[in-house]
């Protein structure tokens, strides 16, 4: 409980850009037309502030009742059912925060980003032990919540050479990801520990400043063929 009330009593990170200020540099930079975003939850949080000319989203409709989405379902459900030929430009991940689903959103959402596409996660970087548990709700109360995001994204950041990956220390920790290329992150941490993760966040992550997005981009651009 000791360890419960110290995380709560810390005051949150500050935030350098909100999630949606980073799609929407994606999608200006890139000319990007299609936007998928699945875990809405309340569309004032992110999805109605992203400017895209066809967007589309996904939920259940779990936490936030009135669920108005397009595609009120869960994200195995959606996947399932749309074209496999089906792609988007930007695919933001922002539903269930345990590392098995997140990975399996990953996995689907590269099976239909396009060639030069970006893939986003929400809250790959939590700041406590705490933010971290399995669970979202603690006594019938739903707390703030990061999950574990960070195994999800850290399993591909030791297996993915094909891919280019960071995440902007900024919003709870906002995690890019796109084709390209990529040094491994050390392999060290069997059994996905935090306080492992904790003293390595910054390698394991490939973690930056949220003001260093445009020079992650530009140099991520070097590692496609097709883009100038």
């Amino acid at each position: 409980m000791k360890e419960i009330e110290l995380a709560l009593s810390k005051p949150y990170p500050s935030h350098t850009m909100q999630r949606w200020e980073i799609i929407n540099n994606i999608i200006h930079r890139y000319g990007f037309k299609d936007y998928l975003e699945i875990g809405v939850s309340d569309p004032q949080w992110c999805y109605d502030n992203v400017i895209c000319q066809n967007k589309d989203s996904v939920d259940p409709g779990v936490e936030f009742m009135p669920n108005p989405v397009k595609y009120k379902m869960t994200s195995d459900e959606f996947f399932n059912t749309i074209p496999k030929d089906k792609k988007w430009d930007v695919i933001f991940i922002d539903g269930l925060h345990v590392a098995k689903q997140v990975i399996q959103d990953i996995h689907n959402a590269l099976d239909h980003l396009s060639p030069n596409g970006f893939i986003l996660l929400h809250d790959v970087n939590p700041t406590n032990v705490w933010l971290q548990r399995e669970n979202y709700s603690i006594d019938g109360i739903n707390r703030q919540w990061n999950g574990t995001v960070w195994k999800a994204y850290y399993a591909l950041r030791i297996t993915r050479p094909d891919l280019t990956m960071c995440v902007l220390d900024t919003d709870w920790g906002v995690g890019v990801i796109r084709r390209g290329t990529q040094v491994l992150a050390p392999a060290d941490n069997t059994f996905y520990d935090y306080n492992m993760f904790d003293a390595n966040r910054v390698e394991y992550l490939n973690l930056i400043d949220g003001n260093d997005l445009d020079l992650f981009l530009s140099m991520s651009d070097k590692k496609l063929p097709g883009i100038k």
